[in-house]
């Protein structure tokens, strides 16, 4: 135990697991999400209106319907053109680097002094 290094950041080092779960940072860094996700989360509403037509249609029972969003949600991206895909990726990526901003913040930085924050 005292050849451990406090500022060591590898998540094998029981001081910042102790401290992320003193502070409630996350353990592990945002992954950067598909850009087909990313389009998803704003287009549920049409996704989801052609999941309930189709379902209708083919007499699919709600609880079997999770295969049949997957394939419309994919069709539906897959028709997008190349430019608004490139739209949608580059949203991803900066997602996914606000993220790792807020994350690194988390870990690197001190912990919040806020009282709403102390009693999480």
């Amino acid at each position: 135990m005292k050849d451990l290094n406090p500022q060591q950041t590898d998540a094998n080092n029981p001081f910042q697991v102790l401290l992320q779960q003193l502070t409630g940072s996350k353990a592990e860094k945002p992954r950067l999400k598909t850009p087909g996700n990313v389009w998803r989360k704003t287009h549920r509403l049409e996704i989801e209106q052609e999941v309930s037509r189709q379902a209708q249609a083919a007499g699919i029972p709600k609880n079997k319907v999770a295969p049949l969003r997957e394939k419309i949600a994919s069709k539906l991206y897959n028709e997008l053109d190349d430019t608004e895909k490139q739209a949608w990726a580059q949203r991803a990526k900066e997602e996914h680097d606000l993220a790792m901003e807020k994350w690194k913040e988390e870990v690197n930085g001190s912990p919040s002094r806020a009282p709403a924050d102390l009693q999480r």
